[in-house]
């Protein structure tokens, strides 16, 4: 009687002991995530309104200053769907600042961190997901982007998320939880129309499902109807945008001036890594090395289907991670082959399959020793990503141009852009001090060049030239009439901004 007394007594101890330990380590995980969300939202705002505002920024601005009616009509010629613009159209009426502008991009980049963990939890387990919510928070590339005002991160946050909701669907099979799916998903397709590449990625994580467990059948054909509804939804939509998405989708004639080869691939991978920074062929190869010892870990690891340390098999996580990097951007490399689509930050939503690899990676590496050295080499290559965006400005320094400008001139002054839309990002900061010609063609030639000169100059004494891209005067011949018919006054150069100059026009022209 005693031994057993004694056997009870020791079990019951033994639990609370065990109760009190899981207690304490989950107070830690959320201290430890706490300070890694913390950090995150300290490197979004740090130097939040150092550069200029540039033209994808300023064409954000200029968006969700339309009424709504106006929005809706801009959709037929846009590649941008519009929840991220309404958003902004509501928030910028309470200020225009930069940082104030720049502000939900980094409250959302945040929120990405927690997201993050939230997936690599379900996924894998505490350690992992406390590892991908640090490398989301320091990721330069995420920073980056959360310091724009652009869409980018939400999309970013809404593949996250509908990720999260897949994975628990597909485990518990609740309707909330396939509802919650159906509207992440949608949220996704109304901000940007590259989100529509997480759907074969999610495909493929079921398809694996399905191979390895019969009863994912069911959740394959759940899918299935909600995807279906999701798209139903979408249709309005893209019915009115795809006249424009197939005739330009928004690419630029510099994005891909032929069909991509596979080291396109390969410079994804080190952008992932370490950004702007990728340029330094130390850190790109790095980066990139770091990231195959990690998957082939990653890989090994899932190669048991018993996991001590991940509930259920890890290598459910590592097929949805790998599906959520390699099936997008194989998607768009397939594509380019025909037509030009492979934008590199339309593929920023993705990186989180990317750091969810590399985290988990890291995190099965078989010896400590091992993990210490990756996780010290990711900081560090982080850490020089995000000192190398600090200290190098590198967005068009168009707040210095309107300075300059609205210094400088005077009554009967004009400013003309080449290319055209190039105003926008200078109307913020000139604040309608100088008259700007918005009316420039796409295109300029030698026979057109005159009698647009002659309409943006006449009844001015003075005309601005600023130029930046060649997109619509590759051949200089504005500069070149201006140079032959007007008295250059004065040019100067600005970071992103060829030429700045002042000409004057012949008295007879006055």
């Amino acid at each position: 009687m005693m031994s057993g007394r004694i056997t009870h007594q020791a079990i019951v101890v033994q639990a609370a002991y065990g109760l009190r330990t899981s207690i304490h380590g989950a107070r830690l995980e959320v201290v430890v995530l706490a300070g890694i969300v913390g950090l995150g939202f300290f490197f979004r705002v740090y130097n939040l309104a150092q550069e200029s505002l540039w033209l994808d920024e300023a064409h954000s601005l200029t968006i969700a200053r339309m009424s709504l009616d106006s929005q809706l009509a801009w959709l037929a010629n846009s590649d941008h769907p519009p929840l991220y613009f309404l958003l902004l159209h509501f928030w910028q009426r309470f200020g225009a600042s930069e940082f104030w502008l720049r502000l939900p991009s980094a409250i959302i980049g945040t929120m990405g961190i927690f997201a993050i963990y939230a997936l690599a939890r379900t996924l894998f387990d505490g350690v992992s997901a406390l590892m991908a919510a640090l490398l989301l928070a320091i990721s330069s590339v995420h920073v980056w982007y959360s310091q724009e005002v652009r869409s980018y991160v939400l999309v970013s946050l809404w593949t996250i998320v509908s990720s999260y909701f897949l994975v628990v669907s597909v485990r518990q099979g609740r309707t909330v939880n396939w509802v919650c799916y159906a509207i992440t998903m949608l949220a996704g397709l109304y901000t940007h129309y590259f989100f529509v590449l997480l759907i074969p990625a999610h495909l493929a994580f079921l398809a694996y499902s399905w191979l390895n467990d019969a009863e994912a059948a069911q959740a394959i054909r759940t899918w299935g109807a909600v995807t279906a509804a999701v798209f139903g939804a979408f249709v309005p939509l893209l019915v009115v945008a795809l006249p424009f998405l197939l005739s330009s989708g928004g690419a630029q004639p510099g994005d891909l001036a032929s069909p991509p080869s596979a080291k396109l691939i390969l410079v994804t991978l080190w952008y992932f890594g370490v950004g702007g920074a990728m340029e330094d062929p130390v850190m790109r190869y790095a980066s990139f090395g770091v990231f195959l010892a990690s998957v082939g870990s990653a890989l090994l690891a899932a190669r048991s289907r018993r996991d001590p340390c991940a509930s259920p098999s890890i290598f459910s996580g590592v097929a949805l991670s790998l599906s959520y990097i390699a099936v997008p951007i194989l998607t768009l490399f397939v594509i380019s082959q025909v037509r030009s689509v492979y934008i590199l930050r339309y593929l920023t939503p993705f990186l989180p399959g990317y750091l969810l690899l590399l985290a988990v990676g890291i995190n099965r590496l078989p010896r400590l020793d091992l993990k210490v050295i990756a996780i010290v080499a990711v900081v560090l290559l982080s850490a020089n990503s995000l000192a190398f965006d600090y200290t190098n400005q590198q967005k068009d320094d168009w707040r210095s141009v309107a300075a300059y400008v609205t210094a400088n001139s005077r009554s009967g002054d004009v400013v003309v852009f080449n290319p055209a839309w190039n105003y926008q990002p200078f109307d913020y900061y000139a604040e309608n001090e100088v008259d700007v010609y918005k009316d420039l063609p796409g295109v300029i030639t030698a026979q057109n060049v005159e009698q647009e000169v002659s309409r943006a100059a006449k009844d001015r004494k003075r005309i601005w030239l600023i130029r930046t891209t060649p997109a619509s005067d590759s051949n200089g011949e504005i500069t070149r009439y201006l140079d032959a018919h007007f008295k250059l006054e004065s040019a100067a150069r600005f970071r992103g901004i060829e030429r700045v100059a002042l000409y004057s026009a012949p008295p007879e022209e006055r």
